[in-house]
């Protein structure tokens, strides 16, 4: 089986200046249909907020030899 890439499974941004944005990519890898849930802890005050949430769904390589994984 080919290796993935490693991705965070959390996300930590810190250390932006007042008034800029900050971002980061992370995720995990699912074999099935799943539920997404996003939590920012300790934003009492309503700070922050989630502005996208991406899914990518792995397509099959018809060239991939039979019996391997088809990404």
């Amino acid at each position: 089986m080919p290796l993935r890439p490693k991705i965070p499974s959390q996300i930590q941004i810190s250390n932006v200046p007042l008034r800029a944005r900050g971002s980061a990519s992370g995720g995990v890898y699912a074999r099935e249909d799943a539920n997404v849930t996003v939590h920012i802890e300790g934003d009492t005050n309503g700070v922050f907020q989630v502005l996208k949430i991406e899914t990518d769904d792995v397509v099959p390589d018809p060239d991939s030899p039979p019996g391997h994984p088809p990404y």
